[in-house]
C-alpha cells in the first residue's frame, strides 16, 4: 500500500528533482484558472474565456466547475457553439440529463441557441463518453464506505471506539480502491452537478484527517491527497480543506487557510481569519505548494461573491466545501478577524 509510507512520497511529490511522467496541474493549469477566476471578478468575460481555453487545452480533461464557469462567460459573449462544446465536457463527467433539463433557465441565452439539440443528443453523448470510462465497482465500493460512515456517527459518543474502527476500515478500502484503480475521478464516478463537491469518499477523508491528528500511527491519506492533486483528479481548494483538518487544532483552522466566511448570529457582517505577517507568508507558501492562489486573491473572489454580487452569482469561483461558517457570539473575541468589505 503504497500511502502508507506517508510523509516520504508526500516529499517526493513535493521535490523540485523529482521528475513526473504525467502533466502536474498545480503548475500548467491552476494558475490560469485562477486568472480567469480573476478576470470574471472584473467582468471580463472576453479574457476569461480565453484563459478557460488555455487551460483547457494544456490538460486531457479539466474541472466540472471549470467548464461550467467557461459555458457562462461563452454565453456571456453570444459564443453559443463553444458553451455547448463545454457542456459536453460535464456529460463526460457524468452529470445527469435531468440536471441541464431543470437548470435551462441557467443557462439563459442558450435557450434557442443549440439547448434543446444538446438535450437531444445527450444520450449519444455520454454513451460515447462518460459510459466509457466509469467505474460501477468502484462507485458502489465507495458508496457503502459512505454509508457505513454514517452509520454509528449519530451517538458518537456511545460508538466512538466502533466508529474509529470503521473510520480506519474505509481509509484502508479507499488505499486499495487507488491503488487498483487510481484515484476516483469525475470520469469515473460521476459528477452530481457541474460544481459537486462532495462525492462518496468526502467523510472519509475528512474523519481519517480528524483522527490521524490525533493518532499518526493510523492511515496518512495526505500523500494521497497530493497526489491527487497533481493529476487533477481533486481540486486544490477541496484539497487545502482536508490538510486543513489533518492539523488543525480547532475544527477546520490549519496552514492553508482554507476556513472561508465566518459569520455571528444574523449580524450581516462577514468575517474572515485575520492572518498577517509570518502567518500569512507561511500559508500562502503552503497554498503554493499544491497549486492553489494566494490569499489576496481568495478574498477577491469572496469579496465579488458575497458583498458586489450580493451571493446571487451564477459564477462558481471557490470549491471550499461549506463556505459561511456560524460561530456563536460568544468567541468572537477570542479570534483574530477581519470585515470583508
Amino acid at each position: 500500500m503504497k500511502y502508507l509510507s506517508a510523509f516520504f512520497l508526500m516529499f517526493l511529490f513535493f521535490n523540485p528533482f523529482h521528475t513526473q511522467a504525467q502533466l502536474d496541474f498545480r503548475d500548467c493549469y491552476h494558475p490560469i484558472i485562477n486568472k480567469a477566476e480573476l478576470a470574471i471578478t472584473a467582468y471580463d468575460y472576453q479574457q476569461a474565456l480565453k484563459l478557460y481555453q488555455q487551460a483547457f487545452g494544456a490538460v486531457e480533461t479539466g474541472f466540472g466547475r471549470d467548464y461550467q464557469n467557461a459555458a457562462l462567460c461563452a454565453i456571456e459573449l453570444e459564443k453559443y457553439d463553444q458553451a455547448i462544446a463545454f457542456l459536453e465536457k460535464l456529460v463526460a463527467k457524468g452529470v445527469a440529463k435531468a440536471y441541464f433539463e431543470e437548470n435551462r433557465a441557467r443557462y439563459g441565452k442558450l435557450d434557442g441557441h443549440g439547448y434543446d439539440a444538446f438535450l437531444d443528443r445527450y444520450d449519444e453523448i455520454r454513451a460515447a463518453t462518460f459510459d466509457q470510462t466509469t467505474n460501477p465497482e468502484v462507485i458502489a465500493r465507495l458508496n457503502e464506505m459512505s454509508t457505513r460512515d454514517q452509520m454509528f456517527r449519530h451517538e458518537f459518543e456511545t460508538y466512538r471506539d466502533t466508529i474509529w474502527k470503521i473510520d480506519a476500515e474505509n481509509a484502508a478500502e479507499l488505499v486499495d480502491i487507488v491503488d487498483e484503480y487510481g484515484f476516483p475521478s469525475d470520469e469515473m464516478i460521476g459528477l452530481f452537478s457541474p460544481t459537486a463537491n462532495n462525492q462518496d469518499y468526502h467523510l472519509i477523508f475528512v474523519h481519517q484527517m480528524k483522527n490521524w491528528k490525533s493518532d499518526t500511527t493510523l492511515i496518512d491519506l495526505r500523500p494521497m491527497v497530493m497526489d491527487a492533486v497533481r493529476q487533477g483528479k481533486m481540486s486544490p481548494e477541496r484539497a487545502a480543506v482536508y490538510l486543513d483538518f489533518a492539523e488543525s487544532r480547532i475544527g477546520g483552522i490549519g496552514g492553508y487557510g482554507s476556513s472561508g466566511i465566518i459569520k455571528f448570529g444574523r449580524a450581516p457582517e462577514f468575517y474572515l481569519f485575520d492572518y498577517v505577517g509570518e502567518r500569512r507568508e507561511t500559508i500562502n507558501a503552503n497554498r503554493s505548494q499544491i497549486g492553489l492562489f494566494d490569499l489576496d486573491d481568495l478574498e477577491s473572489k469572496l469579496r465579488f461573491l458575497f458583498i458586489t454580487e450580493e451571493q446571487n452569482s451564477k459564477f462558481k469561483l471557490l470549491d471550499m466545501g461549506a463556505a459561511v461558517h456560524n460561530y456563536p457570539k460568544e468567541v468572537k473575541s477570542r479570534l483574530e478577524l477581519k470585515v470583508l468589505e
